[in-house]
């Protein structure tokens, strides 16, 4: 019983570490989120307990923290959560390119998602700001997956070993 705890834990506090690295990371460079990568990562490791989790504690951060109206953090990761799980079908999950592709999706996806919330709440929006945002996000995206991914794979290699 002692063995399966030990990983748990050690998730857990890779997670926590994460979301304290990405909170400053998305204070450092505003407009991109540094939570998406981790909700791509934990997808493609196929545990939905830690995917609900993840995703329930970053639409609550993110959602406490924006100037939108609630709901949009829990459209933006579901349509990720969507992407990843349909995209599957199609590609190899685990691919850099199907990351490049879904993080295209997610800056597309941003613009619209942003527009929209911003037109029901009657909020001005900078639209080449937004897009010049969607596109620094569709960039970053998958470069830090790429590094979390690997620090994922080389470091804690069993970590959902039960």
């Amino acid at each position: 019983m002692r063995k399966s705890r030990r990983p748990l834990f050690k998730n857990i506090f890779w997670w926590l570490g994460y979301t304290v690295a990405a909170i400053w990371m998305q204070f450092t460079i505003a407009g991109v989120d540094f939570f998406m990568p981790a909700v791509i990562c934990s997808t493609q490791e196929e545990n939905p307990r830690q995917t609900f989790w993840l995703v329930t504690m970053f639409a609550l951060i993110q959602e406490g923290t924006g100037a939108i109206a609630f709901g949009s953090s829990t459209l933006w990761y579901c349509s990720a959560l969507l992407l990843m799980y349909y995209g599957r079908w199609m590609f190899d999950a685990n691919n850099f390119f199907f990351i490049v592709l879904v993080s295209c999706a997610l800056g597309v996806w941003n613009v619209g998602l942003t527009l929209l919330m911003a037109n029901l709440q009657s909020f001005q929006v900078n639209f080449q700001l937004l897009v010049a945002d969607s596109c620094l996000l569709a960039g970053i995206i998958p470069l830090v997956w790429l590094f979390l991914y690997s620090l994922r794979q080389g470091f804690l290699r069993n970590v959902n070993a039960t």
